[in-house]
């Protein structure tokens, strides 16, 4: 396989991650006025922002077989394809192809979500840690600039919602022709075998498959629970809407940080110190939210700070096997069906919260979800290491 100039590659890597978060997050701060615009019901309105997490989950468990037949750099070139599409679909102001173009949305989204990690195991092996890092902050600065972006366009420009979400269209078509441009470097020989995918059948026999489920699904449960509830939660605490809201971004953007180091921690030594640590930090900043004004803006520091190498970690596990073939078959059931608990999170949150009127237990069960989330995690790194110190025969 002919190989990039890996500057290259990886600058375009990382373009075509910054258009997988904000196609999604820039939908929230205007949902009121989609809700309205489109004559949504309440139950139609929630299902603009979980519709995406379960495409997450169903979606990304058929990538490995496109990626066996086309390679994961096309894959990703039909990823990006996808996400322009729908968001071209969306642009047309009715519920019916807002749905759908958020649908493709999400399939593109989930089949990028799995070959990215794949792409960085097959070309930056001995930098892995390094670019899974890189691919970390660059996902939450997607995320963070679709959730800051919308409202401006909307009352600072004075853009419809229909044109201030559907503005990622320019770069997405924008990282698309780069991949397409990139990618000519990366295609297999044609007189040469394209590289072996392992099938998801072996992978799925592999106790540490589970392992990274949990790893993967259980941060992002927290992860999503929070974005969906912080802002409710801090006005219960006293905190204002406006406020309340600038919290979240905070949230976001305090992740970016430790998305550097995260990928560095399974290969540490000092792992699992420095996984309970950050469970430790996890869990009391999730117990801060709910003890007062004060305590809830400390919490909202901890838990921001922490999340961001909590996802690092979980995609340093999906990409850090030992062989390469191996990724895109674990990288599909550790987001497929890490996305499909995290979409749980939620909606049991909400339940708790309705049947008690307070976030108590809510934050609770949350807590108790990273404890477990810190076990699974020293486990799979325990795993990791050792398979990687085994002799290969």
């Amino acid at each position: 396989m002919r190989r990039l100039v890996a500057p290259g590659l990886l600058a375009a890597l990382l373009l075509a991650t910054f258009v997988i978060r904000g196609p999604i997050t820039s939908v929230p701060p205007a949902l009121s006025l989609v809700r309205d615009d489109l004559s949504l019901s309440a139950t139609a309105a929630g299902l603009v922002t979980t519709l995406p997490v379960v495409c997450f989950g169903v979606f990304a468990c058929v990538t490995p077989l496109l990626a066996a037949r086309v390679g994961i750099e096309r894959t990703l070139g039909v990823a990006l394809a996808a996400i322009c599409v729908g968001l071209a679909v969306r642009l047309v102001h009715a519920a019916e192809p807002f749905f759908a173009g958020t649908l493709l949305i999400g399939l593109g989204i989930a089949m990028a979500n799995v070959v990215i990690p794949a792409i960085a195991r097959a070309h930056f092996a001995r930098s892995l840690s390094k670019v899974m890092g890189r691919y970390t902050v660059m996902i939450q600065v997607s995320g963070a600039t679709g959730a800051f972006l919308t409202r401006p366009l909307v009352d600072g420009a004075g853009w419809s919602w229909t044109w201030a979400i559907g503005i990622w269209l320019v770069p997405a078509v924008l990282v698309l022709v780069v991949w397409v441009l990139a990618a000519r470097g990366a295609a297999p020989d044609r007189a040469q075998p394209r590289a072996a995918v392992t099938r998801m059948r072996t992978v799925l026999n592999r106790p540490i498959t589970w392992g990274i489920v949990l790893v993967m699904g259980l941060q992002s449960l927290v992860f999503f629970s929070l974005v969906n509830w912080l802002p409710t939660l801090l006005h219960g605490q006293g905190w204002s809407p406006g406020a309340a809201g600038t919290a979240l971004g905070i949230f976001s953007l305090l992740g970016m940080p430790g998305s550097l180091l995260g990928g560095l921690i399974l290969g540490s030594h000092r792992r699992t110190t420095i996984v309970m640590a950050l469970t430790a930090g996890f869990a009391l900043g999730l117990v801060l939210l709910v003890c007062g004004t004060i305590a809830a803006g400390i919490g909202v520091l901890l838990c921001g700070l922490c999340q961001g190498p909590a996802l690092a970690v979980a995609l340093s596990a999906i990409a850090g096997q030992v062989e390469p073939a191996d990724v895109p078959a674990t990288s599909a059931i550790g987001q497929g069906v890490g996305y499909l608990l995290a979409a749980c999170g939620p909606v049991a949150i909400g339940a708790l919260y309705g049947a008690r009127g307070d976030f108590l237990f809510a934050m609770a069960a949350l807590v108790g979800v990273m404890l477990v989330w810190g076990t699974a995690t020293t486990l799979v790194g325990r795993a990791q290491a050792d398979a990687k110190l085994a002799p290969t025969g």
